[in-house]
């Protein structure tokens, strides 16, 4: 296809040596010798789906408010590149309206058009490489969008046994979509089993990742059944099962820190096994928080053959777990000082309880997330930021 290219000059011999010269290179040719045609067809164009791939202006056209017509093109049609014509006199103007986002400039009278023809041509590529990075960028938040939609859709929406069994989560992808993912549910009438993964890395593959661990936990489950929760070292076998699948799909470089816990109502206890992950936040009906420390396995996916162990804890009705990723802890100030552990510990026991009155998981979680923002000063996060709060209420 043709390129279009509007010429706003309003000495007629120049316009027209310009726009002969420039038909000759197969260019559609827009002329117009005031500020006020070029404007209306501009925005004609535009209304069109149809703006001009180069516009060249002359430097002595002067918009509807007085400034130059070049500015006014800049500020009303920014898809539209400039190049500016301009005589020996006014090349300051044109050395500020490059600075001000033109392309080039002319000078006339035009001593050479070979030379015209090639500045003009340097400025259609750059535009056409311009354009073709706009819309590649377009098309890359296009299916980031999609992949983002998708991945909030794993995020659980209900949760299950509210009647005896309180929640509260957060989750922020530091680009778009991201490597961490928790869920929760209902394993039997007495049974909840949650958990939380970290995919190293970030972005579309780290996503890819999650959504494999969590179609491949949930065919698990699935698989096996109600025995699931009765049988022996549940959480631990949940691993031992995922670990092998990650490791078979990925790369050596990928790899998951997973946490899985599973609540066992009658029995007022929860049962953990750690792949790697991050050590949860136990706090007591009373808001003490403490950090709980199960065997530590190695990350899912680095090792072929893994043996994890499965820790359980008392939890009474009142008790809150937390679990999060290291997006959290690790957050860092301005300064490059991180949050850390002990930081994140106070946050919560402080968060826990108002005035001797407990607050709710959600009230728990927004309060941490707000501590270390508060700390960051809202900071770009270097890292997903997940927490999920999970409260016995008997």
């Amino acid at each position: 296809m043709a390129e279009r290219i509007l010429i706003a000059e309003d000495d007629l011999y120049q316009r027209a040596m310009l726009a002969g010269h420039l038909a000759e290179m197969d260019c559609v040719i827009e002329q117009s010798s005031t500020s006020a045609d070029a404007l209306a067809w501009l925005a004609s164009a535009a209304s069109d789906s149809h703006s001009p791939d180069l516009a060249i202006v002359s430097t002595r056209l002067k918009g509807h408010n007085g400034a130059p017509l070049y500015r006014e093109i800049i500020h009303r049609h920014p898809e539209v590149p400039v190049v500016l014509i301009s005589d020996r006199r006014s090349m300051g103007d044109a050395v500020l309206a490059m600075r001000e986002g033109a392309y080039d400039y002319l000078t006339k009278p035009f001593e050479s058009l070979d030379d015209v023809g090639l500045r003009v041509s340097r400025a259609l590529e750059r535009a056409r490489l311009v354009r073709e990075n706009r819309e590649f960028r377009a098309a890359i938040e296009y299916d980031l969008e999609i992949a983002r939609t998708v991945q909030e859709r794993f995020l659980p929406s209900d949760f299950p046994l509210p009647d005896r069994v309180s929640y509260g989560a957060h989750y922020t992808a530091c680009s778009g979509v991201g490597g961490d993912l928790y869920d929760v549910l209902a394993l039997d009438d007495e049974h909840l089993g949650a958990y939380i993964f970290d995919v190293s890395g970030h972005g579309a593959s780290a996503a890819l990742i999650t959504s494999i661990l969590k179609i491949s936990f949930h065919a698990f489950i699935e698989k096996s059944g109600p025995a699931h929760a009765s049988g022996d070292d549940p959480t631990l076998v949940a691993m031992s099962y995922l670990n092998p699948v990650l490791k078979r799909l990925t790369t050596s470089t990928q790899f998951a820190t997973m946490i899985y816990a599973m609540l066992d109502l009658d029995g007022q206890r929860l049962a953990f096994t750690s792949a790697g992950h991050c050590y949860p936040i136990l706090i007591d009906p009373a808001g003490h928080a403490t950090y709980v420390k199960p065997r530590q396995g190695p990350p899912l996916g680095v090792l072929a053959s893994v043996t994890y162990q499965q820790d359980w804890i008392e939890f009474i009705p009142g008790s809150t777990i937390v679990v999060y990723t290291d997006g959290i802890n690790e957050a860092y100030s301005p300064g490059g000082e991180q949050w850390g552990l002990e930081r994140m510990l106070q946050s919560v026991e402080k968060r826990a309880t108002v005035d001797g009155s407990r607050r709710t998981p959600q009230q728990i979680v927004d309060g941490l997330i707000a501590d270390m923002q508060t700390f960051t000063r809202n900071t770009p996060n270097r890292d997903d930021v997940t927490a999920l709060a999970i409260r016995f209420e008997g």
